[in-house]
C-alpha cells in the first residue's frame, strides 16, 4: 500500500484537465487553511461525498508511561476527527 504525495495529487488533478499545477496547488492550500481555520474555531467541516472533520478536546489525565510504567500526567489536547461519507466507504468497499 503506497502513499500519495501532495505533488502527485497536484499532477493527478491538473494533468486530465485545463488546470495548472500551481493554480491547483492555491486551491488544494486555501483549502487546507480553510479547514484548519474553522477547526481552530470549534466548527466542523463538511465536505460531501468525502467526510466530515471535527474538532475534538481531551482533558488533562494521569496514566502511566508504557516502557517505565511511571505514572504521569498528560495534559489536555487538541485534536481531529474525521468521519468518512457512506460514499467513501461503499467506494472502498
Amino acid at each position: 500500500m503506497g502513499k500519495l504525495t501532495k505533488t502527485e495529487l497536484v499532477n493527478n488533478i491538473a494533468g486530465p484537465r485545463a488546470f495548472t499545477k500551481q493554480a491547483v496547488e492555491g486551491v488544494l492550500d486555501a483549502l487546507c487553511e480553510e479547514i484548519t481555520d474553522a477547526l481552530s474555531r470549534g466548527e466542523s467541516v463538511s465536505l460531501p461525498g468525502l467526510g466530515t472533520f471535527k474538532p475534538t478536546h481531551r482533558e488533562a489525565r494521569m496514566g502511566r508511561l508504557p516502557r517505565t510504567g511511571e505514572q504521569t500526567e498528560f495534559k489536555a489536547s487538541n485534536g481531529v476527527k474525521f468521519t468518512a461519507a457512506k460514499g467513501l466507504k461503499e467506494a472502498l468497499n
